[in-house]
């Protein structure tokens, strides 16, 4: 049997394994619980975009906000027994085939409809204690997952460093007329950490708004043998409080694949003043792999206030910057305008964002995103 056969069934035994255990205990806790441990949650955020390329507008109708993908889970949370541990598992899966990170002037229906292993978020489970910390195994995210998108703007259901994710798989077009094969996604990455594994994963316990993080993990979900066998390794710190009429949310990390030697160091810092609602966020991040290093820096300014019983109304202007994303020498930029209007469980929201390319050898006209839709959450 191929050793990534392997270790994938040996991984995956496991987590089935961990999920007879944890619907048995909940079988034991209904018993004596008038609350259920087990939460459903999902969401669907889906919007009407446009890109403009600099000839061609193309209008793609009805998509998925890739900034924070439609998705359904369920969480079961156990109880802290006498030794303090308490016990969390995690399944979430998302359903996205028509999506920005697909949909380009090609390719304007997007993915394919199929539900398969790529669908699959989480299958995890967690165990914790005040005292010594949290123990993460299974499908989920790695220490340095969201490491650069710290944000309490209020607008990052569609709005981050992550500024591709508006219209990734969108096409820019050459100034002969010729559409080129670069994506918006390919020029603007905003490295953010080592992304969703099978990983075995440990957080310190939190000390005065820190907490710290380390994992190890393998990509076998993906459908590359040789991904599969690629191992993972991060370390991340995270800040996150709230003192003297501020709300500071930051991180820091660093990941390395041991067998493309990909080294990626990025981070964020977000800070809201709450009385007034203003808030500056800052993210960089460099990239080294391939013998191509890559670097960006991205600012957003915001403010939230409270036009309307029924919830806040958040805006943001945001630049993103980057040098070496694609291509050595290449130059990226995009800068933004955003409102979110908070409905309780539910969000409108719109964005119109331009994208720019550069490079020594080519020319390309400027592409403009807008973008408007909705988030329902229960």
């Amino acid at each position: 049997m191929p050793v990534a056969k392997e270790r994938k069934d040996f991984i995956f035994n496991i987590v089935a394994g961990l999920s007879l255990s944890l619907s048995a205990g909940a079988v034991v806790a209904q018993e004596v619980e008038t609350e259920s441990p087990w939460k459903a949650y999902g969401q669907l955020n889906v919007g009407i975009l446009s890109f403009d390329d600099g000839e061609v507008n193309t209008n793609y109708g009805l998509v998925d906000n890739d900034n924070s993908s439609t998705r359904i889970g369920v969480f079961y949370n156990g109880q802290a027994g006498s030794t303090g541990w308490t016990t969390m598992g995690n399944m979430e899966f998302q359903y996205n085939p028509k999506s920005t990170s697909n949909v380009s002037q090609i390719n304007p229906d997007g993915g394919s409809t199929e539900i398969t292993k790529a669908n699959i978020r989480k299958i995890e489970i967690r165990f914790s204690n005040d005292e010594y910390g949290r123990v993460w195994l299974g499908q989920g995210s790695m220490a340095s997952d969201g490491i650069a998108g710290q944000d309490v703007s209020g607008t990052g259901t569609i709005a981050g460093a992550a500024t591709a994710d508006s219209a990734g798989a969108s096409l820019f077009r050459q100034k002969d007329g010729i559409l080129s094969d670069e994506s918006v996604g390919e020029a603007t990455d905003h490295f953010n950490g080592l992304g969703r594994r099978v990983r075995l994963r440990y957080d310190t316990p939190e000390y005065n708004g820190f907490r710290g993080g380390v994992s190890y993990g393998q990509d076998l979900l993906s459908d590359d043998p040789d991904r599969q066998k690629q191992g993972l390794i991060d370390i991340a710190g995270y800040y996150a409080q709230e003192r003297n009429g501020y709300l500071i949310n930051g991180g820091i990390g660093y990941g390395h694949n041991l067998d493309t030697k990909r080294d990626v160091f990025s981070g964020s810092i977000s800070g809201l003043h709450l009385d007034s609602g203003l808030s500056l966020t800052l993210a960089a991040g460099t990239n080294s792999e391939d013998g191509l290093t890559g670097t960006y820096g991205y600012t957003k300014v915001g403010w939230e206030t409270d036009f309307f019983d029924i919830g806040s109304t958040a805006f943001s202007l945001d630049y993103y910057a980057g040098n070496s994303i694609s291509e050595d020498g290449d130059n990226s930029g995009s800068v933004g305008a955003a409102v979110v209007q908070n409905l309780g469980y539910q969000q409108l929201w719109f964005i119109a964002r331009k994208f720019t390319y550069d490079r020594e050898t080519t020319d390309y006209y400027d592409g403009v995103a807008v973008f408007g839709g909705t988030r329902l959450r229960f």
